[in-house]
């Protein structure tokens, strides 16, 4: 098994930095009819270093699944 950090906002039932033992896609695939790009903030455990460097980049695809979490907002 693949252990997954979420490092998004909390939102939806899920905290920030919350650890799961593999990929959550069934809470993805209910948290992407809110937020589309949500599942891009559950990331490997491996690529925690990467992806954090990656969501501070402005434009990149993690930080704009970052800024759809903010304030229940819905962009696309």
């Amino acid at each position: 098994m693949e252990n997954h950090i979420y490092i998004g906002r909390s939102v939806g039932g899920v905290m920030t930095n919350q650890l799961f033992t593999k990929r959550p896609d069934d809470l993805i695939t209910t948290l992407s009819e809110t937020y589309p790009l949500i599942g891009n903030l559950f990331v490997p455990i491996e690529e925690y270093s990467a992806a954090m460097r990656e969501l501070a980049s402005a434009g990149s695809l993690r930080a704009l699944a970052y800024e759809q979490t903010k304030g229940g907002k819905r962009h696309e």
